[in-house]
């Protein structure tokens, strides 16, 4: 690293510096540059690194007044020569200045009682400088300036007592002037800092309240490729596209590529996979089960199964929320099964610490409405209170032609749940209760 120049305190008064240091991080450790040969000693200069020399030019000191002198400084051989004054721009300071890989290139600034909007282009190798056109944004100091590869891009900066929002973009090869969009750019500002990062220039920072925003420039529109959207539902056809300098798209076209059906706005990668005979989520499986996988033997397939882990054929979703009865433990019915000719049971609904379960026959149901029995009134007649459990023994076998049911109702802070509705949607009345 090649410091130079600014200004020093000497004790009493700060003056300007004409010497400076290179530092070497990996040894830790200052040499000094040498004094013999170097401009004249300044401040608010700017310097460059050419590959191999430092170049610095302009700045000020105080009594003084600007300067349009320089200096490169050689680190291989600690050595300084000065750069022509012939064609060289107006004396200036707080100007900016580039290294574009063979010429310095150095604008704005302030000058003595003025904003120069014209710059120059020094050339190391020949010790030369040539104008750049004035057909440049209004002149300013405190600006930031970047190099794109192919252009020099200025933006901010201060001009009679004013902060800028504007800038430019400078063609050295063309020595030609292009202004900066001006729709989305940061408030305006100055002394705010500038990064190139290979494709835009972020500025952050600065201004007379310390910005602490900033904003991304791309100097060239991208080239961007859009699809056709043909049913609306934001993901496009591959198959349909087309290419435009810029980041509009036309209507009907959208950035994605992965709708597999721009027919039906019911498709795309990210819609719910639903047992329609479809690939609804595009991933190239119908029903998202290609083997026809059917777990608990129901008679439906795993991806059309509401719940592929337990026997429901008839698919019942009380609560309609895309979960079978058998397995939604959140819908208010207490899913019965029987598990085996000796025993019930039941899903642990959520809410309920304990069960009752009723068991009646049908053939008394049928002539009475009762749902719940009175143990003993008939042999088919029982319940049991308060299990803690979601299972309960079925000793009594129904003789021939009798049929036995079971109901079960939860226990929540002492109170019992009802026995829900028959098929005509009334409610069941608990004739028997528990206990």
């Amino acid at each position: 690293m090649i410091v130079w120049g600014g200004w020093g305190d000497h004790s009493v008064t700060i003056v300007p510096l004409d010497t400076g240091g290179r530092y070497d991080p990996t040894n830790d450790s200052w040499t000094p540059t040498a004094m013999t040969g170097a401009p004249s000693a300044r401040s608010q200069h700017t310097a460059v690194w050419t590959g191999s020399q430092m170049v610095i030019w302009g700045g000020e000191a105080e009594g003084l007044g600007d300067f349009n002198t320089g200096g490169r400084y050689d680190p291989a051989s600690d050595s300084w020569t000065p750069t022509s004054v012939t064609d060289a721009p107006t004396a200036r300071a707080y100007h900016t200045a580039v290294w574009t890989g063979s010429v310095m290139v150095v604008w704005g600034g302030q000058g003595p009682g003025y904003y120069p909007d014209a710059g120059g282009r020094y050339d190391p190798v020949t010790d030369s400088w040539t104008s750049t056109t004035t057909a440049a944004p209004a002149g300013r100091e405190q600006t930031t300036a970047v190099w794109s590869g192919t252009e020099v891009i200025v933006w901010g900066g201060y001009a009679n007592g004013v902060e800028l929002d504007t800038g430019g973009r400078y063609d050295p090869a063309a020595d030609a002037w292009t202004s900066t969009l001006a729709a989305g750019a940061p408030s305006e500002r100055s002394g705010h800092t500038a990064i190139w990062t290979g494709s835009l220039m972020l500025v952050w920072g600065g201004g007379q309240f310390t910005f602490d925003t900033g904003a991304a420039y791309a100097p060239e529109q991208p080239t961007t490729t859009w699809y056709r959207d043909t049913d609306g539902d934001g993901y496009g056809d591959a198959a349909i596209s087309t290419t435009i300098a810029g980041c509009d798209g036309p209507a009907g076209y959208v950035r994605d590529k992965t709708d597999c059906d721009d027919t039906n706005a019911i498709i795309h990668p990210d819609a719910p996979e639903i047992c329609d005979g479809l690939d609804d989520d595009c991933n190239g499986q119908i029903d998202d089960d290609v083997f026809g996988v059917d777990e608990d033997g129901d008679g439906a397939r795993n991806a059309c199964d509401n719940c592929y882990s337990l026997w429901n054929p008839n698919q019942t979703d009380f609560n309609h929320n895309r979960v079978g009865d058998a397995c939604d433990y959140t819908d208010g019915l207490i899913y019965v099964d029987a598990g085996d000719p000796g025993y019930w049971t039941w899903q642990r609904e959520h809410g309920y610490t304990t069960w009752n379960n009723y068991r009646g026959s049908l053939a008394v149901l049928r002539a009475t409405g009762q749902y719940t029995q009175a143990p003993g009134s008939n042999p088919l007649a029982a319940h049991d209170c308060g299990l803690p459990g979601n299972t309960a023994w079925d000793p009594e076998v129904p003789g021939p032609g009798e049929v036995a049911f079971n109901l079960v109702t939860g226990i929540s802070h002492g109170v019992e749940s009802g026995l829900g509705t028959n098929s005509a949607g009334v409610p069941r009345a608990n004739a028997n209760p528990c206990p």
